[in-house]
């Protein structure tokens, strides 16, 4: 069966950049006296919760027993333990922390860890797993029905409760004491090292789409509905776009003309990544779905755009060449858009993957002055699948995917 391809809108805006802050203390299991929601010890959970962990040995058992391959891109496979039911794990995220600390969660509930040799089942959870944020000292994985794990400095795994049941979309910080959550239903949540508390932003029927960290804040980005646009009319839908800067006490309007400009109505951001740009007008990089200008339905597609802002600049608009943009996303509420895996190691090095399953596997990268095509071939023996994650330090890469985790080069 072939899986529906995706290819990218990119929303590139600007940030002004500060110094890293300091290390965080980790957190603590026995937090939210105050009011947040507490840690909870993972083995005070009765089994019958829906949210409930345990704990397992490595499974220990490759994926499969044929040679790894690496391809002429410099991605080399490396060695999966095997699922309860011996199919290969579809990895949904990665985290490199190091080269021997590298973090991973796949749709069955794995919690994997790589340490520069071999990857082992560190934990597992009885929901989907879909996104992972890591420190050298704290572990934070999340996924279906707003299943939220963190594994502190100790390496004791512990639920923490989020208050709603709606999937974990992503997760970011700047430390221990500093990480930022969303969900599909736009929910953002904020732990400060003590507790878990609802993040509330005061803008009319914003739905945050994703959470991203840069040196000297995170960032919010998402959209609003407006009124439904008429449908005999060939109108983007009224979405608009926002990008918000996030603190402790509260959120701020990045660009104040990005939600009432025109050309980007109708854009529904699900990525971003901020850069170490030289300019304040090149620092953040953002993605996501473009109305396809079908008048009868509301229909999206990830494909053709790529915008610059700063945070009073003019907005401008160029072409993107992707591959096989398809139209992937109905538009509707009942049905969050899929994610965009994207990462950004500096200006001239953003990837964004793609995949055609079963026919190859391509990163677009921008090279500070224009998204070019780079291949992953792997060769006859590997079957290209899905890309659902990426991530990666200064020295390496990691794609991961349905079937697969590909160690590679820093482009």
């Amino acid at each position: 069966m072939r899986y529906m391809s995706h290819a990218a809108a990119a929303l590139l805006a600007t940030i002004a950049a500060c110094s890293a802050s300091g290390a965080e203390d980790p957190p603590s299991p026995n937090a939210g006296e105050d009011g947040g929601a507490p840690v909870v010890d993972a083995g005070g959970v009765e089994e019958e919760d829906a949210t409930a962990v345990d704990p397992i040995p490595d499974a220990g058992v490759p994926d499969a027993e044929r040679p790894l391959i690496c391809g002429d891109a410099g991605f080399c496979e490396t060695k999966l333990p095997a699922s309860e039911t011996g199919l290969p794990l579809s990895l949904q995220s990665v985290w490199v922390v190091a080269s021997n600390d590298v973090w991973s969660v796949s749709a069955d509930g794995l919690v994997l860890h790589y340490d520069g040799a071999a990857w082992k089942t560190e934990f597992r959870a009885n929901h989907a797993l879909s996104v992972v944020w890591a420190t050298a000292t704290s572990v934070w994985v999340g996924g279906e029905l707003g299943l939220l794990l963190n594994r502190n400095a100790a390496g004791k795994w512990s639920l923490v409760e989020t208050g709603h049941t709606s999937n974990l979309r992503s997760i970011s910080g700047r430390g221990d004491a500093d990480v930022w959550f969303s969900s599909d239903d736009g929910h953002v949540d904020h732990y400060d090292g003590t507790a878990l508390r609802p993040h509330p932003i005061d803008i009319a029927d914003l739905r945050v789409m994703t959470v991203f960290s840069g040196p000297s804040a995170t960032y919010a980005a998402g959209y609003v509905n407006g009124p439904p646009a008429p449908l005999a009319v060939a109108k983007p839908p009224n979405r608009y776009p926002y990008v918000l800067e996030l603190t402790a006490d509260g959120a701020t309007v990045f660009n104040a003309a990005l939600p009432t400009t025109t050309a980007v109505k109708g854009f529904v951001p699900v990525s971003a990544q901020v850069t170490d740009a030289p300019s304040e007008s090149d620092r953040i990089f953002l993605f996501g779905y473009l109305y396809s200008g079908n008048p009868y339905y509301d229909r999206f597609d990830l494909k053709g755009r790529n915008m610059r802002l700063g945070p009073s600049s003019p907005i401008r608009l160029n072409e993107l060449s992707v591959p096989n943009g398809r139209t992937s996303w109905n538009g509707t509420e009942a049905v969050p858009p899929p994610r965009q895996p994207m990462w950004a190691k500096d200006w001239s090095n953003v990837l964004l993957p793609f995949s055609e399953p079963y026919v190859y596997i391509q990163i677009m990268r921008w090279n500070g002055s224009a998204f070019t095509p780079g291949s992953v071939a792997m060769g006859r023996d590997f079957v290209p699948r899905e890309v659902f994650g990426i991530h990666g330090n200064g020295a390496e890469s990691w794609l991961v995917g349905n079937g697969f985790a590909l160690k590679g080069p820093t482009p």
